[in-house]
């Protein structure tokens, strides 16, 4: 009966108590002999072990059952648990920061080869590489489609072509233009021409005039904005983030 009294009182004393215990540790009752086996010496282990007064009630334990609860407590299924929100602390702050670290290199190299994107390099890419109606080209074949759809020509205009070395030896400089210049009702692939012969010769009413550069430029310069502001934005929650797992982790520990 005692030993029942005993257990009741230690059940009370964990309702009680519980929110005292380390993160993770499993609250069953563990009992084990304070003092050569007797019943009514037996202590419950803590997980929170020697902090303070706890479940051994009002009065601070013998040093013996210290040292027992310390030995013992190293033993106990799921003693390390308190270290699972500190693991994951640690691996939720490296996640963020290859994220963080990621997105900043790739801000850094679009700043460092934004060079690449200027008129002039547009321009001399053109009239290197560009070879008309050959869709068996890469290149060609993706001017064609970008002229036909936003309703343009060259980069800067028609003019790029009479400089465009590749296009006019194919040619044989016959056109003034590719077909991808002409105007179509509607615009788009599909579109039919106003007049072919008209337009290879470079009659203005009857092919796009406006550079793509600038009509692309102009289509895309909202989102670009946007997306940049989206960027730092991000980055910023990220930072706020890794700030707060490290504090976490601090706390933790």
């Amino acid at each position: 009966m005692a030993s029942w009294s005993l257990m009741d009182s230690f059940t009370h004393r964990r309702a009680v108590y519980q929110h005292r215990c380390c993160l993770g540790f499993e609250n069953t009752a563990h009992w084990i002999p304070a003092d050569g086996g007797d019943p009514a010496g037996m202590q419950r282990l803590r997980c929170t072990l020697l902090q303070g007064p706890g479940m051994w009630g009002s009065q601070e334990p013998s040093l013996e059952n210290r040292m027992l609860v310390g030995k013992q407590g190293q033993g106990l299924p799921g003693s390390s648990a308190c270290e699972v929100p500190e693991a994951r602390g640690v691996v939720f702050f490296l996640f963020i920061l290859i994220i963080f670290l990621a997105e900043l290199s790739a801000a850094i190299l679009a700043f460092i080869f934004r060079g690449n994107l200027t008129r002039e390099f547009f321009t001399k890419e053109l009239t290197k590489h560009y070879q008309g109606n050959n869709d068996t080209d890469i290149f060609s074949a993706t001017w064609n489609s970008v002229m036909i759809t936003f309703g343009c020509c060259g980069v800067n205009g028609p003019e790029d072509f009479k400089y465009a070395s590749v296009f006019r030896l194919l040619t044989l400089d016959s056109d003034e233009v590719p077909e991808a210049c002409c105007r179509r009702e509607p615009q788009s692939r599909d579109g039919v021409l106003l007049s072919r012969e008209e337009c290879l010769l470079g009659r203005d009413l009857f092919l796009n005039k406006q550079g793509c550069y600038t009509v692309i430029l102009n289509a895309f310069e909202t989102y670009v904005y946007l997306a940049g502001a989206l960027a730092i934005g991000v980055l910023a929650i990220e930072l706020f983030a890794m700030i707060f797992a490290m504090c976490l982790f601090r706390g933790i520990q």
